[in-house]
């Protein structure tokens, strides 16, 4: 997540609202602590809300899975399966 790099962690609510915006982003507050809000993209990808590709082949094999969802691994590269 873009936010991470500068030290605050990507906010967890779809829905968080915009307290800021600067160069960087859109930021949000949740419990109190400033977060990045991650951008929504109409690709249909939930790996592309954080920052990462889908997997271009749908039934590849899954190495992970975790709170996104499963991934998978394409040129050497992490993807959302």
């Amino acid at each position: 997540c873009w936010s991470e790099e500068l030290g605050f962690l990507c906010c967890k609510e779809s829905k968080t609202k915009v307290k800021l915006e600067d160069i960087n982003g859109k930021w949000g507050k949740e419990k109190g602590r400033w977060c990045g809000i991650i951008e929504e993209l109409d690709d249909g990808c939930w790996a592309s809300k954080i920052g990462y590709p889908c997997c271009k082949k749908k039934n590849g094999k899954i190495y992970k899975v975790n709170s996104y969802g499963s991934w998978g691994i394409e040129k050497s590269n992490w993807c959302g399966m």
